[in-house]
């Protein structure tokens, strides 16, 4: 296995982070509304998640950034892509329109979710803003995924947990393991049934990763994928993904049998068959 080589681009969000980050003394840039300024625009995030209760609602808030505030409030139209679309249009509500108010960089809105028989895979709603003349822009579109959640109490699955394959093929094909043995801290994610943690992936070879998984209504979903960096083949890296994304199936939890004191997850590892994949891999949480 080799590592790729890797390309450090200057992305969106960093010239985001470097506006907030800088001094306090320093005079903030407020444009007076010419389109001809230089300025970025785009959602926070290329894909979000909105979990909606079962028999009940959801609500997602999407933010819309600006690199740079004007002096004048700023309206964008927000619409559905209808031909990427797969949720129905009973299950969701969105405004017609975001706003970045006068003298801010940031506008948001919030997304409702309905359980009009919302299922447990998700489906997917993607949105996009239009695009005011001249400006620069970042992500002008985004992925919602809706599906189906139940109540998790919580205090389930979280804390110190210890960390250990059960199944794994490139880790011990290179003389390392793909998680563990190691001790991670479990907290809740953006919504009350995502759990993150940070661990390393390939230990010695790649570094520290944050895993998010997802408690859908008894199933655990390995739910973001992670892209090692590394590969055995160009074009493509090792990417790990959630079990049902390779064909295989997500494991299970039961809050009134087995709890949370030993739980395992499956998931799909090199989803894209850089070294031989995809291939069904599991690792163990243990509550300490």
């Amino acid at each position: 296995m080799k590592k790729n080589n890797i390309i450090y681009k200057l992305s969106f969000l960093f010239i985001l982070a470097s506006i907030f980050a800088s001094c306090d003394d320093a005079e903030e840039a407020i444009y007076n509304g010419d389109v001809n300024n230089d300025t970025f625009v785009s959602f926070d995030k290329q894909a979000y998640n909105l979990p909606v209760e079962r028999n009940a609602e959801g609500s997602l808030i999407i933010k819309l950034q600006s690199s740079a505030k004007r002096s004048a409030a700023r309206t964008y139209n927000l619409n559905v892509i209808d031909s990427l679309t797969s949720a129905e249009p009973n299950t969701y509500e969105i405004p017609s329109t975001i706003t970045i108010p006068a003298d801010e960089y940031i506008g948001e809105v919030t997304i409702k979710g309905i359980d009009n028989n919302v299922n447990i895979a998700p489906e997917s709603l993607y949105i996009q803003f239009e695009a005011i003349e001249g400006e620069n822009l970042g992500y002008t579109a985004a992925e919602i995924s809706i599906y189906e959640v139940c109540p998790i109490p919580q205090d389930f699955l979280v804390g110190q947990y210890a960390i250990e394959d059960i199944s794994a093929a490139i880790g011990p094909a290179n003389g390392t393991t793909n998680f563990g043995p190691a001790t991670v801290n479990i907290t809740i994610g953006e919504t009350s049934t995502s759990r993150v943690f940070t661990t390393d992936l390939y230990p010695g070879i790649v570094g520290s990763k944050t895993i998010e998984i997802s408690l859908i209504c008894s199933e655990l979903v390995f739910a973001k994928d992670i892209d090692s960096g590394i590969g055995c083949s160009d074009p493509n890296n090792l990417i790990l993904a959630k079990a049902t994304a390779g064909g295989y199936i997500n494991t299970t939890y039961s809050l009134e049998e087995e709890g949370d004191d030993s739980i395992i997850i499956n998931y799909t590892e090199d989803i894209e068959g850089s070294c031989g994949g995809p291939m069904l891999s599991s690792f163990s949480l243990t509550k300490i």
